[in-house]
């Protein structure tokens, strides 16, 4: 099967087709039935999900040339119901139908690329609303929350506003760290980094709430799993002391971040 993120939205899952046959299919999560199909026409590359919510699913293709080369892209949006386009823009010559990271929140499209572009869309157009470079190439996921755009770039966690990007705050790891994919628990932003410490900082302004070094212990560093309520998570009183459960603190490994 071709590569792609497990995306679901309103009970329905969706996946590039195995069959690279240009299709994007929904499944039941339950049964593994197919209940949803879109298919693209042979202009274009095998279309890849990059984001869904209730009304549409989000992919990406490229254009095909006459030597089967692809040199430019599409990104698109399918109706959910009927598979049918409901937009479709090309992208800007020299970005890549690989590496995008997307996410939609309200009737905002946002995407990163391995380019180093934080994009915008209006997800009733496609068109954009605003485009930008970033510091660092981002693959490892954003937040968005109460109109902002936050994402690592490297030792520096940065807050961009979802209406223009403008930069609204900054957050540094210090010298030897480097921030991983942050999440949100509760209003709370979370963020793990490379020196083995995790962040609970305030989304709207950037302000640390508290640091815990507790899961330092053990070998190789990934993300924290912070679940609400869950058992890998740490407290939420300001302490950044264990909650229910150290099991993130032992072993040699840590899970990725994972909100759920």
């Amino acid at each position: 099967m071709p590569t792609s993120k497990l995306l679901t939205a309103d009970g329905t899952l969706y996946l590039a087709s195995a069959q690279y046959d240009n299709s994007v299919i929904g499944y039941d999560p339950a049964t593994g039935k197919e209940t949803w199909r879109s298919r693209a026409s042979k202009a274009f590359r095998q279309p890849r999900v990059i984001a869904a919510d209730g009304k549409q699913v989000y992919v990406i293709a490229g254009i095909l040339e006459k030597d089967f080369t692809s040199q430019r892209n599409v990104i698109a949006a399918l109706d959910a119901r009927s598979g049918r386009d409901v937009w479709r823009e090309q992208r800007d010559f020299g970005t890549e139908e690989t590496g995008v990271t997307a996410a939609v929140h309200g009737d905002r499209l946002v995407h990163t690329d391995f380019r180093k572009n934080l994009t915008v869309r209006d997800t009733a157009t496609g068109k954009q609303v605003w485009t930008q470079k970033t510091n660092e190439t981002n693959f490892k996921g954003f937040a968005v929350h109460d109109g902002l755009v936050i994402l690592a770039q490297g030792r520096k966690l940065q807050a961009f506003a979802l209406s223009d990007g403008a930069r609204k705050w900054t957050l540094d790891a210090g010298r030897f760290g480097s921030f991983k994919q942050p999440g949100l628990v509760d209003g709370v932003l979370y963020v793990a980094d490379s020196s083995r410490t995790l962040w609970a900082v305030q989304p709207k302004t950037g302000a640390k709430i508290w640091q815990s070094a507790g899961h330092r212990r053990g070998g190789r560093q990934d993300p924290l799993a912070v679940r609400q309520g869950g058992p890998h998570a740490l407290r939420g009183d300001g302490t950044g002391r264990e909650g229910r459960c150290a099991r993130h603190r032992r072993g040699d490994r840590q899970a990725p971040l994972d909100v759920q």
